[in-house]
This record gives C-alpha cells, sequence and structure tokens, in this order.
C-alpha cells in the first residue's frame, strides 16, 4: 500500500469531478478529464486542458457504460463546437476552493429571482406534449411565490 505525504496530491485529486464557476460567479459545468501533453523535455506531464461532457466522461467510466455514455454525448451535442469542451488552461484564472458559510439573503429580490423551469427553452427546441412537463412550470411558479412573495408569470 502506498501511503501519501499529507502535502502531496495528484491532479486527479485537486481538479477530477470540481464545479467549474465563470467569471461571474455562476456554475458553469465539472471538470470531466484532464488533457495533458507530453513535453518534448522528456519532463513531466503538463496540464493544457479541463475536459467537460459526457464525450469526456465515457473514457474515465470506461466498459459497456462508458462507451454508451460517449454516445449519447456526442448524439445530444450540436453540429457545431468541438467535443468534449476544452478550457484551455490560459483561460483558467484562478484554481482554487470555494467555500459556502451561509445563506444569501440579498438574493431572489424583485427580478433576480432563480427558477429552474424545464419550460423555459432556448430557440429552436420543442416542447413535448407531456402533461406532467407542462404542468411544471405551475409548480415552480407557485415554489417562486412561496418562498419569496413574488408572483411569477
Amino acid at each position: 500500500m502506498t501511503r501519501w505525504d499529507e502535502d502531496e496530491f495528484t491532479a486527479n485529486d485537486l481538479l477530477l469531478d470540481r464545479e467549474l464557476i465563470d467569471s461571474r460567479g455562476m456554475p458553469a459545468g465539472r471538470v470531466d478529464d484532464l488533457e495533458l501533453s507530453d513535453p518534448e523535455s522528456g519532463g513531466p506531464p503538463v496540464l493544457t486542458a479541463l475536459l467537460c461532457g459526457p464525450t469526456a466522461f465515457g473514457p474515465r467510466l470506461g466498459g459497456r457504460l462508458g462507451t454508451w455514455w460517449q454516445a449519447i454525448g456526442r448524439r445530444l451535442r450540436p453540429v457545431t463546437g468541438s467535443y468534449p469542451n476544452r478550457i484551455v488552461t490560459e483561460l483558467i484564472d484562478h484554481i482554487g476552493r470555494l467555500e459556502i458559510t451561509g445563506l444569501a439573503h440579498d438574493r431572489e429580490q424583485g427580478d433576480d429571482v432563480l427558477v429552474f423551469d424545464p419550460t423555459r427553452v432556448t430557440d429552436g427546441i420543442e416542447l413535448s406534449d407531456d402533461p406532467i412537463l407542462r404542468f411544471r412550470t405551475y409548480a415552480y411558479a407557485e415554489s417562486v411565490l412561496r418562498r419569496t412573495g413574488v408572483a411569477r408569470a
């Protein structure tokens, strides 16, 4: 059994499965895999990008499940863009830890009400006729009303 020094960590420990936060402080995804380069000098591998999405996570799963996960990810992705999503290290401002110390009492006031409504979709995506899906918008609006006192349309 290998014994690790308390101050020694691997990239897997520090980066994989960690949440990505954008420059506004909003969740932007999760690190599903790492892209490493092999330096010509023969030194240790260098982190070149963080990889995100099902096509990055599939190989980590391995086996039939990993292959299936990748295939689904390829089918659901937009036609344009590269996959997996790559965040090159030059775009990373900070790698650190976000510590939540309490509730944000300054949120969900006025027009700043957070609603996870699955019926709010981007242009080009159509909702199915599923009555449960169609009803959810009313359930979420009621949740917001009870939480904040703000009626949502």
